[in-house]
């Protein structure tokens, strides 16, 4: 799976996961606690997906990630990173 549709898919299902909860706050009432928790446990969840999904054995996969991340994904992680 090319890193871009990797990408895409987590962008999709955060928003997707954001609204839904969103949803049910307005419609069940859900206390702010809830909210969290779900929040936290749902997002941790689309993290394990993409860890299965993108599973490797080649130890080099681990360190450099292959050399396959294109420097417009670099930059991104680079930028989320400064302060």
């Amino acid at each position: 799976m090319s890193l871009g549709k990797i990408f895409g898919w987590y962008t999709v299902s955060f928003i997707a996961v954001t609204i839904l909860i969103g949803l049910a706050q307005a419609l069940f009432g859900l206390p702010n606690k809830w909210v969290g928790w779900l929040f936290m446990g749902l997002s941790l969840a689309i993290y394990v997906v993409i860890g299965i999904v993108t599973r490797t054995s080649n130890a080099d996969q681990y360190y450099v990630a292959g050399r396959g991340v294109p420097a417009f994904y670099n930059g991104m992680a680079t930028g989320s990173d400064w302060r």
